[in-house]
């Protein structure tokens, strides 16, 4: 049976949201701050020479050369040739392209203008040698190299090596980037999280994800309202489930251990005897016997001593009496092959004996992930109800005992939401 896969939508994308938004601001606030401070304890401190040059000519209109020239003036010849002329020296074509680097040039706006920028950590000796070195010699580059013969000059309107600044170390810029990185980064791992849990948390999750089977039932951990659950319950599965005179045979099962299947199958029990039914509760978990213990039993023979002995008379395994209309047929001893026992003949002819005998036989099984026992004893089982416990059964374990019960064609009665939260 196929369960609706979750899908990254808005509904998704909300719910995490309201549900983690603390984290996240949390987040935001710790990891801006870092980046905030780390910027300012460890950003060196870079210093700026800005240069202005204009373009001319007699013979072209200067505006439309001066993306060209942009471009020109920032190549790793205009350095060589720069720093040829000025007498500064460099090791090989690396270390040229990393003086290179430290140059930026860009157009001022769309007229004639453009500016050469120097930028390094040395504001004494580097910034102010070189722009000095773009200052005097590019015009030369320009006119007597890269547009030799065209009448393009260029001439310096402002001398960024006479005015040095300090770059500001991007503090805030740093934080706001910080606090949105890690605001995002928290928001993601809840929702990952989200996405991969396979948890079921509610029974409208349940209905939506296994929508032919119904919920019969939403079980409470609260106790105090739990035995108005339990009698809703019952009216739903007697009008439900029970569609016939005939004398019904439940199997209660889950998917996996501890979610609360013998609880609701021991109180399930006593909701039905308190109609006035006899009703007969027979622990067919023959592993992990709970229901006895549950109802505060302790008997140290039952459905295994019986079925051993081959009696044809139940009635001295039986418990009677334990609540008014509500008699127990304990596990009995351990055995070391409770499904062959199971799926025996002779408990086929105890089912039939017993039916005669009560108006409902409610059978506490093994969960269907676990062992075979709940499945094998499907001949005596009118229905089975599946207990799903709140945040604790999966889905993929739930779809997976669904389709192994359609393979051996138990009859799929609904679920039991259990221990149900806010």
């Amino acid at each position: 049976m196929e369960t609706e896969e979750k899908e990254v939508n808005l509904g998704i994308l909300w719910t995490v949201l309201k549900k983690t938004y603390v984290w996240i601001l949390l987040a935001a606030i710790v990891v801006g701050a870092i980046a905030g401070v780390g910027t300012k304890l460890f950003t060196k401190k870079t210093y700026t020479a800005k240069s202005t040059f204009l373009i001319s000519s007699n013979t072209q209109t200067t505006a439309n050369i001066a993306p060209d020239m942009v471009y020109v003036a920032g190549t790793v010849n205009a350095t060589r040739y720069i720093l040829q002329k000025a007498g500064i020296e460099y090791k090989d074509e690396n270390e040229l392209k990393k003086i290179n680097a430290l140059v930026t040039v860009s157009r001022k706006g769309t007229n004639a203008l453009f500016d050469v920028s120097v930028t390094s950590q040395d504001k004494e000796n580097t910034i102010p040698q070189l722009a000095q070195a773009y200052e005097a010699y590019l015009p030369d580059y320009i006119a007597g190299t890269a547009y030799a013969g065209r009448n393009i000059f260029l001439r310096v309107v402002s001398r960024g090596s006479e005015s040095i600044e300090a770059n500001p170390v991007p503090v805030a810029r740093n934080t706001a980037v910080g606090a949105v990185v890690g605001a995002a980064a928290v928001y993601l791992i809840f929702l990952f999280i989200k996405l991969a849990d396979k948890k079921v948390y509610s029974a409208e999750e349940l209905k939506k994800s296994f929508a032919k089977v119904p919920v019969l039932g939403e079980i409470p951990a609260d106790p105090i309202r739990a035995d108005e659950a339990y009698r809703n319950l019952r009216t739903n599965v007697s009008f439900g489930l029970i569609t016939s005179k005939r004398k019904s045979v439940f199997g209660i099962t889950g998917t996996k251990e501890n979610e609360g299947k013998s609880t609701v199958t021991a109180n399930l029990a006593k909701a039905y005897a308190g109609l006035g039914k006899k009703v007969l509760l027979l622990e067919g978990d023959m592993r992990a016997p709970a229901c006895a213990a549950i109802l505060g039993l302790s008997t140290d023979k039952g459905l295994a001593d019986c079925l051993a002995e081959h009696s044809e008379d139940p009635t001295p395994y039986i418990i009677a009496g334990v609540a008014e209309n509500l008699d127990v047929l304990p596990a009995g001893h351990t055995v070391s092959n409770p499904s062959e026992m199971l799926a025996s003949p002779e408990m086929q002819k105890l089912v039939k004996k017993l039916r005669e005998s009560y108006d409902l036989i409610l059978v506490d099984l093994p969960a269907m992930g676990a062992v075979c026992d709940a499945g094998v004893l499907c001949p005596c089982i009118d229905n089975y109800l599946f207990v799903v416990r709140q945040g604790y059964s999966d889905t993929r374990a739930i779809a997976a005992a669904l389709d192994e019960a359609q393979r051996l064609t138990m009859q799929i009665g609904g679920f039991v939401f259990n221990d149900k939260r806010k």
